[in-house]
């Protein structure tokens, strides 16, 4: 047994022989004896646990009663022992009488110090009888083995759900309260945790501790490096009920399930037309603000999206990325390639009642057609391959030589211009 006392020179009347520990009376001798024999002599009535005194016990009966005899005198709160209103008076004085001898941090408790010194040393004494996982404290403990018991002691009272902590369930009680009490020092934005307001605040740093170990991309959380590692592993567990296809992440498969629902929640406020997401609904919205955030590097035209402006720089660039899989021609966008395709298995002559049926006349196509192009604007370079006919060249609709005019593609790319046999 490790000798606490080197010396073995005792000034008080009664000492352990195990230990060299003194005591002043017999009885606070045999009590610290247990310690060594590992003796509980004492049992709770109602969870049959085991107690070295009758102290302990009494202390312990107070967990299933809920009696708190000690009150604090500052702010009135109620304690079930001595130690912890004492711990607690603390937080009044500001004492803090322990300190880590690593770095120097202080302590208002014991316990505490303990705690904390664990973090330098990577003590974790505690382990799960399940997964053999360890923990610091017997509280982590607690909480991880109720992932294996799925009990979840702590319910709302507003929605009746329950909770494996008292954190969860005070988290959770704010989606009902509203109760946001972190605020961003930067923009006075507020959230409803510590760890939302950390987040939010490496949007104004740029913090980004998360590297991707593949590409070496940085990312500001691990969700984001998770997600993004999927793009190189390919993985992608989250699967559709419905068609049975699979996506990399939750968001990703609710908003393809509402493919089939057909379920808009998301509403514009000037037109109220629905959508599926707020994505869509953002971009929608941008039609009424004539908002266009994206511009472009080489002649400073702005976009309403992200994807128009990467298509409108294929104009300055050349950039042709989508290739025919029969003339092993080269397109910039994928509608061109497509387009081209279906002039190509004559699906376009079959099946499109405003495209050349032989007849010289060149017909527009529908309404919803030239608009959903117009969205993406592109129109003005698929006009002349799908929709004029090839013997005779006719204006286009006012519409499109107004969007023409202004993207400049009226003379490089549309073929009802004069081309030198008089007609336009």
């Amino acid at each position: 047994m490790h000798k606490t006392n080197p010396s073995g020179y005792c000034e008080k009347l009664f000492q352990c022989s195990e230990c060299d520990k003194c005591f002043t009376s017999k009885a606070n001798l045999e009590t610290h004896h247990m310690t060594h024999t590992g003796e509980k002599p004492f049992q709770c009535s109602e969870c049959e646990k085991w107690f070295r005194t009758k102290a302990e016990l009494k202390r312990h009966e107070r967990t299933h009663t809920g009696e708190k005899p000690f009150q604090c005198s500052e702010c009135e709160k109620w304690f079930s022992t001595r130690t912890g209103l004492k711990n607690h008076k603390r937080i009044h004085t500001g004492e803090k009488r322990f300190h880590c001898s690593d770095c120097e941090k202080r302590f208002s408790t014991k316990a505490e110090l303990k705690l904390h010194e664990r973090t330098h040393t990577g003590e974790k004494p505690f382990q799960c009888s399940e997964c053999e996982k360890w923990f610091r404290t017997k509280a982590e403990l607690k909480l991880h083995e109720r992932t294996h018991t799925g009990e979840k002691p702590f319910q709302c009272s507003e929605c009746e759900k329950w909770f494996r902590t008292k954190a969860e369930l005070k988290l959770h009680e704010r989606t009902h309260t509203g109760e946001k009490p972190f605020q961003c020092s930067e923009c006075e934005k507020w959230f409803r945790t510590k760890a939302e307001l950390k987040l939010h605040e490496r949007t104004h740093t740029g913090e980004k501790p998360f590297q991707c170990s593949e590409c070496e991309k940085w990312f500001s959380t691990k969700a984001e490096l998770k997600r993004h590692e999927r793009t190189h592993t390919g993985e992608k567990p989250f699967q559709c009920s419905e068609c049975e296809k699979w996506f990399s992440t939750k968001a990703e498969l609710k908003r393809h399930e509402r493919t089939h629902t057909g379920e808009k929640p998301f509403q514009c406020s000037e037109c109220e037309k629905w959508f599926r997401t707020k994505g869509e609904v953002k971009l929608h919205q941008r039609t009424h603000t004539g908002e266009k955030p994206f511009q472009c590097s080489d002649c400073e035209k702005w976009f309403s999206t992200k994807g128009k402006v990467k298509l409108h720089e294929r104009t300055h660039t050349g950039e042709k990325p989508f290739q025919c899989s029969e003339c092993d021609k080269w397109f910039g966008t994928k509608l061109l390639l497509q387009t081209l395709d279906k002039e190509q298995t004559e699906h376009v002559q079959s099946s499109s009642p405003w495209c050349g049926q032989g007849d010289g006349i060149d017909r527009a196509p529908p309404p919803g057609v030239v608009k959903e192009m117009e969205q993406t604007e592109l129109l003005p370079l698929v006009w002349s391959r799908r929709w004029i006919g090839q013997s005779m060249f006719r204006a286009p609709p006012p519409g499109v030589v107004k969007e023409m005019e202004r993207t400049e593609h009226v003379q490089s790319s549309a073929p009802w211009c004069g081309q030198g046999d008089g007609m336009m």
